[in-house]
């Protein structure tokens, strides 16, 4: 593990700049701005990551520094827990495998998702080994309060925990109670920093206030077609999902019609209730969100289609399906529904992956989802893939222990590390400057010595999108002494713009 993490340090150091405008929005939002200015609340990420500020010219090494130290902490997180609900050995493979994973590429970009990593990792740490007493359900608010100060998304976890407390507790009244305090400790976390910073309270902040406000403004024919949209997304989402976590998402479904139906009750069937209901709410959540998107933006924006399968927004769930499966093989399972019944479900999963296999989404950017990008990359790959999960999903139908081992063992090592190589080889294309990046490296250093003047850089067309390159130069410019801002604001002629 330490020669992967050296290996991931080394991958992320001096690269240039390689994504669309949110890295360009956080690089300003975490520099320049001040509390009050910030469109999107994401307040404790962009704060820490002033710290990069000193760092100067090499400010997006910091980043990615950061970056790598929560990601990591991140998988630790993940490694504890999956300690504690299964066994030790196959808990140390899954952290070298997640530290493997093509989801250590968002170490690489400004983006919070790394930070996210962590901290919601260490909620649902903290969930499952905390003794349930009077102060654990403000701690577990506190933490999401925290994480909603990185993502603004994390509200999105306040209904699934609502739901599983409902479901894991028997006293209602007891339950509405410790609600209520998760409740409040998630919104006295915002609270308390509106009151200290002077900004207005907000969960999602003007930027996405606004997106749900033009989101919302439909008529009926655009609700058909975002319903047809969210089908579309959500049936992607699923069928990558089965090929890569077939035996872990045949066993959740397994072992919830044993919990629900009373057969069996452990020590672990709290953390398979929240596993279910994080994915139900979670994948239909996003995939409505990403129909909305769609059917607002498909006319302006070229890669805005119903097949894009954006997971960048829920990617840290994913490990969850792995703890559950390192679960499976862990317990021995006393009773069991019946085997016709998993047979049938093993038979819808293996049709769907068939016919997603062959009808399967173009990747459009691989920030959107690392690993579905990887995974077809190369028809053969793709196609072994979906070959080697169909068997795995027949085999257990006969022999669970070996099917489970090979799952663990053979399968998800030749998934994760062959996915890795083409992305990985996709990064180190940044660690060559463009001709963007060459210019930008100029006007930075240009910047920085100029620390007593002041400039002002002038958009023309306010109507254009900026390109990527543009965007590349922009993160060049972030110093206080610069101001960027629109034509149409200034009181100047078009003499002035010639001279």
């Amino acid at each position: 593990s330490i020669f992967i993490i050296s290996l991931l340090f080394y991958r992320n150091h001096s690269l240039y700049p390689s994504v669309m405008g949110d890295e360009y929005i956080n690089n300003i939002f975490s520099k320049n701005t001040n509390f009050k200015d910030m469109l999107i609340p994401s307040y404790l990420y962009f704060y820490f990551y002033k710290i990069s500020y000193v760092c100067e010219t090499s400010y997006l090494n910091c980043v990615r520094l950061f970056n790598n130290l929560f990601f990591i902490s991140g998988v630790y997180m993940t490694y504890l827990l999956a300690k504690k609900l299964s066994n030790n050995n196959y808990s140390k493979l899954i952290f070298i495998l997640l530290l493997i994973s093509p989801y250590n590429i968002y170490t690489a970009y400004f983006l919070p998702e790394s930070m996210f990593y962590f901290f919601i990792w260490l909620t649902f740490f903290l969930t499952f080994y905390l003794k349930i007493n009077k102060h654990y359900y403000f701690i577990i608010g506190s933490f999401l309060g925290f994480c909603s100060l990185i993502k603004p998304h994390a509200v999105f976890f306040i209904p699934i925990f609502i739901i599983y407390f409902f479901i894991i507790n028997k006293n209602i009244s007891d339950t509405l109670l410790n609600i209520s305090k998760l409740i409040f400790s998630f919104f006295l976390i915002k609270l308390i920093l509106t009151i200290f910073s002077d900004v207005e309270f907000s969960i999602f902040g003007d930027y996405y206030n606004k997106d749900a406000t033009r989101y919302i403004d439909i008529n009926f024919f655009e609700v058909l077609t975002i319903f047809k949209f969210f089908i579309i997304n959500l049936f992607g989402v699923i069928s990558f999902l089965l090929i890569i976590f077939s035996l872990p998402i045949l066993i959740l479904i397994k072992n919830s019609i044993i919990y629900f139906k009373k057969l069996r009750h452990n020590k672990s069937d709290n953390f398979l209730v929240f596993v279910l209901i994080t994915f139900i709410f979670l994948l239909i959540n996003y995939s409505l969100f990403s129909a909305f998107s769609t059917s607002y933006h498909i006319q302006n924006v070229a890669y805005e289609t119903p097949f894009r399968l954006n997971i960048r927004y829920y990617f840290y769930i994913f490990p969850l399906l792995l703890i559950i499966c390192l679960n499976e093989l862990t317990i021995i399972n006393t009773q069991q529904i019946n085997t016709k019944l998993i047979k049938i479900f093993s038979a819808i999963i293996i049709l769907i992956i068939i016919y997603f296999s062959k009808n399967f989404y173009p990747s459009y950017h691989l920030v959107d989802g690392p690993l579905y990008r990887a995974l077809t990359y190369n028809n053969y790959f793709f196609y072994f893939s979906v070959v080697f999960s169909i068997m795995l999903v027949f085999l257990y139908n006969f022999k669970r222990t070996i099917s489970l081992k090979i799952y663990l063992l053979i399968f998800l090592p030749i998934i994760f590390v062959i996915s890795s190589l083409p992305i990985n080889k996709e990064i180190l294309f940044h660690k060559k400057p463009s001709r963007s990046d060459q210019i930008g490296e100029y006007l930075k250093e240009y910047f920085h010595s100029k620390i007593d003047e002041n400039f002002l850089i002038i958009k023309i067309d306010k109507n254009k999108d900026l390109p990527l390159d543009n965007f590349k130069l922009l993160m060049s410019f972030d110093k206080k002494n610069i101001a960027i801002t629109d034509i149409n604001n200034l009181s100047i002629s078009d003499d002035d713009i010639n001279k």
